[in-house]
């Protein structure tokens, strides 16, 4: 493997994970992927907004709202 793709792979893998339900979309969930949005995004962080359902998923989010119990 060469090393950009590594280091495109490891950039990916350090990605910090904003997790909320998927489906419709309310005021709530817009509001805290805004916040923290503007937060990560102000602190120079790399993220990714993941929308699901899927338990396995959830558990390994950083930041885990609206998804229900």
């Amino acid at each position: 493997m060469n090393i950009l793709k590594m280091e495109l792979m490891e950039m990916e893998m350090n990605k910090i994970k904003l997790i909320t339900h998927n489906g419709s979309f309310h005021s709530d969930d817009i509001f805290a992927t805004a916040t923290l949005s503007l937060l990560l995004e102000k602190r120079g962080e790399s993220f990714e907004i993941i929308r699901t359902r899927d338990e396995e998923i959830i558990k390994n989010g950083d930041y885990i709202f609206d998804v229900g119990g």
